[in-house]
């Protein structure tokens, strides 16, 4: 949890909570394809930093330049700037979910794996 306060109004200041989403739909296929390429998902409720994302992207071979398309977000902070409540984990369950299926689209289109 990340705890602050912010200004509102005539001085007065509120406190706040960001939690980390822990429930998705996706979380046991998630597992099981994780289990499957042999990765290790980060924690349920490890918050989803840039820098998380650049060792997520690495782990599953995957560059920037990949991120840009499949994302369609400029930056890293993109995604987190619009998914705030998103886990490090359910990022790590995209990514996988997407080793599959952009390898299969590219033996249909006689490619090569995507880096």
């Amino acid at each position: 949890m990340i705890r602050g306060s912010s200004e509102v109004g005539l001085g007065s200041a509120i406190s706040y909570t960001v939690i980390v989403r822990t429930d998705y739909a996706d979380m046991g296929d998630w597992e099981s394809l994780a289990r499957r390429h042999h990765i290790r998902l980060p924690q349920h409720n490890t918050p989803l930093t840039t820098g998380r994302m650049e060792r997520l992207l690495l782990l599953t071979g995957k560059s920037i330049g990949w991120y840009r398309d499949w994302s369609g977000f400029r930056s890293l902070k993109g995604f987190i700037e619009a998914n705030p409540e998103w886990s490090a984990r359910a990022f790590a369950g995209l990514l996988i979910e997407n080793l599959d299926s952009y390898d299969i689209v590219e033996l249909l289109h006689g490619g090569c794996r995507s880096q």
